[in-house]
């Protein structure tokens, strides 16, 4: 993973990627597409916007490291409602494809971040070559 303590914290959902594209010019072609409603209810939620800010950069990495990659798609949408959750808490729905070598590779320290900052995510090989991972994080219900 790379560490940024040097950064200052990405305003909102659209400057975070941008950074982190800027930050991997050069190593990866980062294209990124981000839900209206995602952006909004990133917003809302510094914690959210700090936990995706670290799952991009921890997939970004993997991508790069283990999976030999040149391009990664990010897209970021609202999953819905949590489950098990009170007061309409949503979900931020993040997927980042790559256009590496995939596999599956041992748990590690990516493993456990995914563990500890999502409520849900899968990896998964792609038909086309890659690896897509898909990751949940809970977002705080809309104000007002």
């Amino acid at each position: 993973m790379l560490f940024r303590s040097d950064a200052a914290p990405a305003a909102d959902l659209a400057a975070l990627l941008e950074a982190q594209r800027d930050l991997w010019t050069g190593l990866l072609d980062v294209t990124t597409e981000v839900d209206a409603a995602a952006a909004a209810a990133a917003a809302e939620d510094a914690g959210a916007l700090d936990a995706l800010d670290t799952l991009v950069t921890e997939c970004l990495s993997n991508a790069v490291r283990h999976g030999r990659a040149t391009a990664v798609s990010i897209r970021v949408g609202v999953a819905g409602p949590a489950s098990g959750t009170v007061g309409g808490s949503r979900r931020l729905a993040l997927e980042v494809a790559d256009d590496g070598v995939g596999g599956q590779g041992e748990p590690g320290l990516g493993t456990a971040i995914f563990d500890s900052l999502s409520v849900a995510w899968t990896r998964e090989a792609r038909a086309d070559g890659g690896l897509r991972v898909r990751l949940e994080v809970p977002a705080a219900a809309r104000r007002g």
